[in-house]
């Protein structure tokens, strides 16, 4: 009998289990379950496998997934940026509220953020640092709250044909849809690529990619035409470039006209008390360069000034009136939720 099984399990396509797999999985979404720790380790032979082969295979696979199934799911969060109305998928990582997301989904620093949990329940957010040439990105829950997270794995990447599981909103948020969870299997890896073949539709961007333990490896990032081209950012590219991520845009405290795309960039508004009016900029000033860079509109000025963090130092050439004048600004924290 046991070999009649083996040789079914062999007949039938792995897609086709995968598919029966995950029907099991959502029949259990509606079922309440309290959060659970991340320790175990999935460690037996069944995983090293390059396909299932018996039914006891599939069911320690079943059986490993909701241990943490409960966890991936709250963890994921759908991500909406106010100002630029782009949406995709987070994860949060931390009691701290600090999460992980696509770079490309939330675009720069210091904008106003929401986080929809799975429960439906929401959240205000402040965007953080972005890479965009690795596409990570950060954001930070800034409302009080005690908030369900999942680990970052401690180790590198997963090897190729390690079992995997992607979280996210397909199509994007949908009203009383939990995050949709699939199986999957890692194609290939690199420094800063995990290539799997999980099944990822837009608004997936920036959501988890799990191991059978419940951490997160990496981020989804690039969404490709054929199942095997999806990508995904490493968890480890967030841990090396951690401290740049978790900092806010820096605040230089000026108005302009955004609409003057041809330059130049004249300063219409000086915060009073904020870093500009204390390096002794003024109303009418003519911002010429930061730090070497050409600055020939007011957008410009913001491009530029998103790259640098609070406290760091800018060096200003200002014209005023027939005058080129040099100033140094220590750059502010704003709070984007402030008046």
């Amino acid at each position: 009998m046991r070999e009649r099984i083996r040789q079914i399990a062999r007949q039938i396509p792995l897609v086709v289990l995968v598919v029966l797999f995950g029907l099991r999985i959502a029949n259990v979404f509606a079922q309440e379950s309290a959060p659970t720790s991340v320790a175990t380790t999935a460690t037996s032979s069944i995983f090293d496998k390059d396909a299932p082969e018996t039914l006891e295979d599939l069911l320690a696979i079943e059986e490993q997934i909701q241990k943490h199934r409960q966890k991936m799911i709250d963890a994921t969060v759908s991500v909406t940026v106010w100002q630029t109305r782009a949406q995709g998928s987070g994860v949060v990582i931390n009691q701290d509220g600090y999460v992980l997301t696509a770079a490309h989904v939330i675009g720069k620093s210091g904008l106003q953020a929401e986080i929809t949990f799975a429960d439906g329940s929401r959240a205000r957010a402040e965007t953080l640092g972005v890479d965009h040439a690795s596409d990570a990105g950060m954001l930070r829950i800034v409302d009080e709250g005690e908030w369900t997270y999942c680990d970052l794995a401690a180790e590198k990447p997963q090897k190729a044909g390690a079992w995997c599981v992607v979280t996210g909103h397909p199509g994007g948020h949908i009203h009383n849809r939990p995050p949709v969870m699939r199986l999957g299997r890692v194609i290939g890896v690199r420094d800063a690529m995990v290539q799997t073949d999980c099944t990822l539709v837009g608004g997936d961007s920036g959501g988890p990619l799990y191991n059978l333990d419940g951490q997160v490896i990496g981020i989804n990032s690039r969404i490709g035409a054929s199942t095997a081209w999806n990508f995904h950012v490493p968890s480890l590219v967030f841990q090396r470039g951690w401290e740049e991520l978790i900092l806010p845009a820096g605040f230089l405290g000026v108005g302009g006209d955004p609409s003057n795309f041809d330059g130049p960039c004249r300063l219409t508004r000086v915060l009073e008390e904020g870093p500009a009016a204390k390096a002794g900029l003024q109303v009418g000033d003519v911002i010429l360069k930061l730090d070497g860079k050409k600055i020939d509109s007011f957008l410009k000025l913001i491009d530029v000034v998103a790259g640098y963090h609070p406290k760091q130092k800018i060096k200003l050439e200002v014209k005023r009136g027939d005058e080129i004048i040099e100033l140094e600004v220590v750059l502010e924290r704003k709070d984007p939720y402030a008046a």
